[in-house]
């Protein structure tokens, strides 16, 4: 969720930013408590549903972003150290703000938050680390392939994966989850990036991709309702992030943003900022000690959610904290832009740089 781009990607960015704004939508919904209190049924009810089925692409993207980048890109040390850094930063800064705060917590949740990757603070730092380290080998079996190749096992993945939790979710011997945060997923939606960046080259109706996940999140909703309520039917499986639909959308969205291009340059200023801040915005407003505390504020006690209300609200909240958790990490760079000036950092960083090299010697050496 790190890496940097040229200017002229900078479409890519923007796909950044609608995609932590999907991920804060998603956690608008499974945070606070809303579905529990909406009324069945209801337009409200539909209209969460369908944002909920949109939000379940989000994560896929940011990954597609690294397949696509880091299939021509050499692993950066300083780059794991980066995301481990900060994920360490925030998560002990959010638990020192929930005590104070007034949040009683138990030893052991402590002691976890000052080991957030091992302990699985947040699942997407550990499993995106996990890939991240594993992408220089990944790499090196996906370049050694043809095109072909490199085709069929795509497909080969898609039917083991996606077409089987497609049609039986609970099967965990191949995937082990419906929600896609095991690395398992996350190294096939990488490889998928990769492949794009690779081979991609077919000419697309943006029109139609970018109206494709709209259109796919307001049928799940509305198959969801009807089902339900005739036929007493439960269709969450059409929510989870591992099945055709959602791979259909994730594609669509993705091949929408690659061909659309931002010339402004005073936009792609802004859009380079924001961007810039959205694994740290992950970070801030999803943290599980302190989130708690957030949702409970800004939603609370509810009276508004069966209400014509409960749209505004939603878009104040989710654009709101986004904004706000930017500001914050904006502030913590300027900070720590300073800390990088001083001797001992300059040297950790040539230090780093030097263990960086063998390691990409190691692994473009030829038997």
């Amino acid at each position: 969720m790190e890496e940097q781009v040229k200017p002229r990607d900078m479409n890519f960015e923007l796909l950044r930013i609608i995609a932590m704004l999907l991920i804060v939508a998603l956690h608008y919904i499974s945070h606070s408590g809303l579905e529990k209190r909406l009324e069945l049924y209801s337009f409200n009810y539909i209209w969460i549903d369908a944002i909920k089925a949109l939000a379940m692409i989000s994560v896929n993207l940011y990954v597609l972003i690294t397949g696509y980048y880091m299939i021509k890109t050499k692993m950066k040390l300083k780059k794991v150290l980066y995301i481990w850094g900060l994920t360490l930063f925030y998560s002990i800064s959010l638990l020192i703000a929930s005590m104070i705060l007034g949040r009683k917590l138990q030893l052991v949740t402590i002691i976890k938050s000052f080991l957030p990757f091992s302990a699985g603070i947040y699942w997407f730092v550990t499993a995106y680390i996990a890939l991240y380290i594993l992408i220089p080998f990944i790499n090196k079996l996906l370049l050694s392939f043809n095109k072909k190749q490199y085709q069929l096992l795509l497909i080969i993945l898609f039917g083991i994966i996606v077409v089987v939790k497609s049609i039986f979710p609970n099967n965990t011997y191949i995937e082990p989850s419906i929600n896609g945060n095991h690395v398992s997923w996350l190294i096939y939606v990488y490889m998928l990036g990769g492949y794009i960046r690779l081979y991609w080259n077919k000419e697309i109706n943006k029109k139609l991709c970018f109206i494709t996940p709209l259109l796919i999140a307001t049928v799940i909703a509305i198959v969801r309702t009807i089902s339900g309520k005739y036929f007493g039917i439960n269709m969450n499986r059409l929510l989870q992030s591992v099945n055709i639909l959602n791979f259909i959308s994730m594609m669509c969205f993705f091949l929408y943003f690659k061909e659309i291009k931002i010339t402004n340059e005073k936009i792609n200023n802004i859009i380079g900022k924001m961007a810039s801040s959205t694994f740290a915005i992950y970070l801030i407003h999803n943290n599980p000690n302190f989130r708690s505390l957030l949702w409970k504020k800004v939603m609370g006690e509810f009276e508004f959610v069966n209400t014509p209300f409960l749209i505004l609200h939603f878009l104040m909240v989710v654009i709101g904290i986004f904004l706000i958790s930017m500001v914050i990490d904006l502030i913590r760079r300027k900070i720590f832009d300073l800390c990088k000036k001083t001797k001992i950092m300059q040297k950790m960083d040539g230090k780093l740089d030097h263990v960086n090299e063998k390691f990409c010697k190691i692994m473009e050496e030829e038997e």
